[in-house]
């Protein structure tokens, strides 16, 4: 996607960066968290908006019925985006553990709200049991950053 190859531009920098100077590795990760989370959100608003035509041009008319899932999809851009970079910091300023095990837990917590939801709701359910499980992801990544003083 579009976060992979940016989050792979800006980790072998950031990592340079707080190794040599932790408050200015800090002050980086707010800027690159500020950049991607507008960026993103600004992308998956406007696709959210653009479904209708997306959809229209590249499947057809009879795919109208798959835009509202597309709709809730997009938001996926902001949550990964915003994920990655937080991702980023901690893995970088050395809490890999601390990364592996919010996906982990959050992996673990995925699979019955998916059941759930898509119980309930259908594929609807499933996306935004997607778009759940990734928002759960940043706000614990937030919580945990902002509790080891990393933002």
């Amino acid at each position: 996607g579009l976060v992979s190859p940016i989050s792979q531009a800006i980790y072998p920098y950031f990592s340079r960066i707080q190794r040599d100077d932790r408050e200015r590795a800090r002050y980086e990760l707010r800027k690159m968290l500020v950049f991607m989370g507008a960026l993103t959100f600004i992308l998956s608003v406007a696709l959210a908006l653009l479904a209708p035509v997306i959809v229209g041009i590249l499947a057809g008319s009879s795919y109208s019925l798959s835009v509202p899932l597309m709709q809730i999809l997009v938001f996926l851009l902001f949550a990964v985006g915003i994920n990655t970079v937080m991702g980023l910091g901690l893995i970088s300023l050395g809490h890999k553990d601390i990364f592996s095990r919010i996906v982990i837990i959050a992996g673990l917590l995925h699979i019955p709200i998916l059941i759930g939801f898509t119980m309930l709701i259908g594929v609807i359910g499933a996306a935004i049991a997607v778009i759940l499980t990734e928002t759960f992801i940043v706000f614990l990544e937030y919580f945990i950053i902002r509790k080891k003083n990393i933002l």
